[in-house]
């Protein structure tokens, strides 16, 4: 999946998918970095594109991102709202987590989402419990090796395959064997390796 974060680069992950058709898929959105941004822009995208996957990537970044905190939660509504309307999942940035999560949580309940992903995921298994429970799905990226990482990989391991996805987050989070090198997507063997027990 080739994720989207503003107006041009879900053009290009749209390039991607119809190059690479059956291997490639896209999605459009503007990321928390992105949210000043023209919503309409990315509605167009879906207007005039019907092979998108899913809405996204939006969410919430208050550790890092300078664009007020109610300016990326109107976003995130914009984009709760486009993803209920289609029926296709929205996929979540939460930074820090446990700041992020409650507020996400109210505004998905608040416009009727009925698939999310959340991405990256970092949060405690009571959260992941809820996640589940709602017939969301949790994306778990390499840093579950990361030797400080230990809760998040238990987390990992006891998520049911029906909630479960993985993914590499390239070009960042290389697995632990790799770090300091830039990540990329054949390293997505490394999660099935360890969700599977296997070794790499």
């Amino acid at each position: 999946m080739c994720v989207g974060t503003d107006a041009k680069t879900s053009l290009k992950a749209l390039n991607l998918a119809k190059n690479y058709q059956g291997f490639v898929y896209a999605t459009a959105g503007l990321h928390p970095y992105e949210s000043d941004k023209n919503f309409q822009e990315i509605l167009e995208i879906f207007n005039t594109n019907k092979n998108l996957v899913a809405v996204g990537e939006t969410g919430l970044d208050f550790y890092n991102c300078k664009i007020e905190k109610t300016i990326q939660i109107e976003s995130l509504k914009k984009h709760a709202s486009l993803a209920a309307k289609l029926n296709l999942p929205i996929i979540l940035h939460l930074r820090p987590f446990d700041e992020c999560f409650d507020p996400i949580i109210a505004i998905l309940e608040q416009e009727n989402v009925k698939k999310a992903i959340f991405h990256c995921f970092s949060g405690n298994l009571e959260q992941a419990k809820l996640i589940w429970a709602k017939g969301f799905k949790t994306s778990f990226a390499c840093n579950v090796t990361y030797k400080k990482n230990s809760e998040l990989l238990k987390i990992f391991k006891a998520c049911p395959l029906k909630n479960l996805l993985i993914e590499t987050d390239t070009p960042y989070l290389s697995p632990q064997k790799l770090r300091g090198s830039e990540n990329q997507p054949a390293n997505i063997k490394y999660l099935k390796s360890i969700y599977y027990g296997e070794t790499t």
